[in-house]
């Protein structure tokens, strides 16, 4: 009887231990979002399949103002451009002179975009936060978020700091396809027009698409 008790107060204090560092890292990533109102980047990006075979690569740049704003734009291999104004994003293939109009992210998810323009108050609710790393000897701290959502569009999300500068995503959809952004030249808590994050639908030559699901 006392060897069960005493099993029974372990798992109790354990479930606890581990309810409050999931909450202190939950804490701790809110306080590194906050720290910056507004992020311009350069941005290099590469996709694997799930057998780690290359897919895809970019190169571009990042502009963010929050709360709800972003720009992005990659240069190479294709002219793309991103403009994303609260819960709704334009997507401007450039060369292709055609604009498509969709939500940022599908009902009751969270992408990696909403984490960047967003204050960290929505991540518990989507997903798990565990503290991979962050100690006084290094100045990298790693967030390893876990969706609780197992049919989301984006099941693990991994977020690199440095310096309290946030300088890598690494996320994993549910086609087990891996999305690495590295960024660079980082610049924060500088004035951004807000005409930067407008996308101009009226341009004339440029073809204008309706869509009801957020970008894969």
């Amino acid at each position: 009887m006392r060897i069960c008790k005493y099993v029974s107060y372990l798992l109790f204090f354990c479930c606890l231990s581990s309810a409050c560092y999931a909450k202190d890292s939950v804490v701790m990533l809110e306080g590194l979002l906050t720290k910056f109102a507004t992020y311009t980047a350069h941005v290099t990006q590469s996709t694997v399949n799930s057998q780690g075979d290359p897919i895809s690569s970019a190169e571009g740049e990042v502009k963010i103002k929050k709360p709800d704003y972003f720009f992005w734009e990659t240069l190479t291999p294709t002219h793309q451009q991103l403009f994303g104004r609260k819960n709704t994003l334009w997507v401007f293939d450039v060369d292709l002179a055609q604009a498509t109009e969709r939500p940022v992210s599908a009902p009751g998810q969270m992408n990696p975009v909403d984490i960047l323009v967003g204050d960290g108050k929505a991540l518990s609710r989507y997903f798990i936060v565990k503290l991979l790393s962050s100690s006084a000897g290094s100045s990298l701290t790693q967030f390893e978020l876990t969706a609780k959502d197992p049919n989301a569009s984006f099941l693990v999300i991994h977020l690199t700091f440095n310096h309290d500068r946030l300088v890598s995503i690494v996320s994993t959809n549910n086609l087990g396809q891996t999305t690495t952004f590295t960024f660079s030249k980082i610049v924060l808590n500088q004035p951004i027009p807000d005409k930067v994050f407008l996308f101009n639908d009226k341009q004339p030559g440029v073809d204008i698409i309706k869509a009801s699901q957020p970008q894969g």
